[in-house]
């Protein structure tokens, strides 16, 4: 598999990318993608954007849509890439165009032999070392992992240190082009790791991750933890990176370009937790990393609340560390000043000014929409729903990151007692939004909710502590939605430019 240039692979999500697309791949809209005047205006993508297009760069969208592959044309896969690289659009490669290279598989495991074993057994069952080659990383476990005579390379190390050092010493002795890091209990098939490893194909891609699902179990907080797994980033195809819909995916399982991974360094050994997301945003400054759910994987889920709690405490730990390499692409909420300004002023009793701040950023987004049918109501609706999505995001931060902040303030304001307290109650209840349940599943999402937020939080601020910096609490604040774009097609063999005019 030919591995890109530094030249080909994209700076960002906002640029050009030069690397042709696989011929006969398709472009599919993003779930939430919205059309307007005739495919003229579309609007969708993280961070919100609206592209404006002529009437020829529309009816060519429309075709792409309908199933037609995009051109060999530089400026049709200009905007292809576009599409895509905003998150307006899927790109599809066709079928059968991956290359069945040989596959790397590196296995960290830490006392789980039997996690490992179901693990070897579904992944060994239909596939030979020569499609697969298997190196299972012992990082220090008591007894010794034993893999009897399973055609597995194993590597032991004399100290823990981890799964990111243990992954780094696996990544040491993989000789393909192609590495995939699986986790001990994960189960994967050579199937599902190809359909991934397919993806690499496109020149701008360094590493894929299917949906992580959690495996069917009858306990009451395994059920929960099957619904609200960490490792499950739901069932919207993204890519990934701060501020898009999926900011990173866990190596509970990836497939990556070993290259790639290497020339960012790999796995920092100094990250107990967060490697795996640290590891992702290194590869997404220097190509393309895709969440890819149609593709699946199982993983057994937390059986006690004690475990789910100390899950959720690692992972919360972990952000302050990644604050210091990463900045606000950590931050617990991304939201514009207007729409924090809209969530003051409803929870401080303003309701009126709240929705004459509404209707006046409503407004002021009229001219970034034209041309488009019913332009105030768009605009209003738009605006609307940005300010409600922003609010649900700052109750979750407030449960998450900011609870000991609200029972400080509770504590010196004892006036403000009842307002926080509600602002509290909607933060853990807002996992209601989600969908219908039973009255019994609902009580529990929000119960053993409370243990989940709670604990996330609590490990936060361990982290916080620990690195003696509150970077990691900070929100971060964005311009909402991004100005409307004109994106050009230019003039082939005589047809018209796809730039509005």
């Amino acid at each position: 598999m030919t591995r890109p240039e530094a030249s080909d692979l994209t700076p960002g999500p906002d640029d050009p990318i030069s690397a042709p697309i696989p011929s006969g791949s398709t472009l599919e809209p993003a779930g939430d993608l919205r059309t307007r005047a005739g495919f003229r205006i579309l609007i969708g993508g993280s961070p919100l954007t609206i592209t404006r297009l002529s009437p020829a760069g529309a009816d060519l969208v429309k075709r792409w849509f309908a199933g037609q592959p995009v051109g060999n044309g530089r400026a049709h896969q200009a905007l292809a890439r576009r599409l895509s690289g905003n998150g307006m659009a899927n790109l599809r490669l066709p079928t059968g165009s991956g290359r069945q290279t040989g596959l790397a598989v590196v296995i960290p495991v830490k006392d789980d032999p039997s996690g490992l074993a179901a693990t070897l057994d579904h992944l060994l069952a239909t596939t030979s070392t020569s499609e697969l080659a298997v190196i299972v990383v012992d990082d220090g476990s008591t007894p010794p992992i034993d893999i009897g005579d399973r055609p597995v390379r194993l590597l032991r190390r004399s100290r823990t240190g981890g799964p990111g050092p243990a992954r780094q010493t696996g990544l040491a002795e993989v000789d393909d082009p192609v590495v995939v890091f699986l986790d001990a209990g994960v189960i994967a098939g050579p199937a599902e790791l190809h359909r991934l490893a397919a993806l690499l194909d496109d020149r701008t891609m360094v590493a894929t991750a299917p949906r992580v699902r959690s495996m069917p179990t009858r306990h009451a907080v395994a059920r929960f933890d099957s619904r609200r797994s960490p490792l499950d980033l739901g069932p919207a195809d993204s890519l990934v990176g701060p501020g898009r819909p999926v900011p990173y995916v866990p190596t509970a399982c990836l497939v990556a370009s070993t290259d790639a991974v290497r020339s960012v360094g790999g796995f920092d050994p100094a990250l107990r937790y967060g490697e795996d997301v640290d590891l992702v945003w290194r590869l997404g400054r220097i190509g393309t990393v895709r969440y890819q759910p149609a593709v699946e994987v199982g993983h057994s889920p937390r059986a006690t609340l004690a475990a789910m709690a100390r899950q959720r405490i690692a992972y919360g730990s972990s952000a302050a560390p990644l604050a210091a390499r990463h900045g606000s692409a950590v931050a617990p909420v991304r939201i514009s000043p207007w729409s924090l300004l809209v969530f003051a002023l409803a929870v401080f009793g303003r309701p009126f000014l709240a929705v004459v701040t509404i209707i006046g950023t409503g407004l002021a987004l009229r001219p970034k929409i034209r041309p488009m049918p019913d332009l105030t109501v768009e605009a209003l609706s738009l605006t609307a729903r940005g300010h409600w999505y922003a609010g649900l995001s700052v109750l979750t931060a407030v449960v998450r990151a900011w609870a000991p902040f609200l029972a400080v303030v509770a504590l010196v304001l004892p006036s403000q007692r009842r307002r926080l307290a509600t602002i509290a109650a909607a933060g853990f209840a807002r996992r209601l939004l989600d969908g219908p349940r039973s009255p019994e599943a609902a009580a529990v999402d929000v119960a053993m909710g409370v243990v989940d937020d709670l604990a996330y939080c609590g490990g936060l601020w361990l982290g916080a502590l620990r690195q003696r910096s509150l970077k990691a609490l900070a929100p971060a604040f964005t311009a909402w939605p991004k100005p409307a774009r004109s994106q050009p097609v230019r003039a082939r063999n005589g047809q018209p430019d796809a730039t509005r005019r």
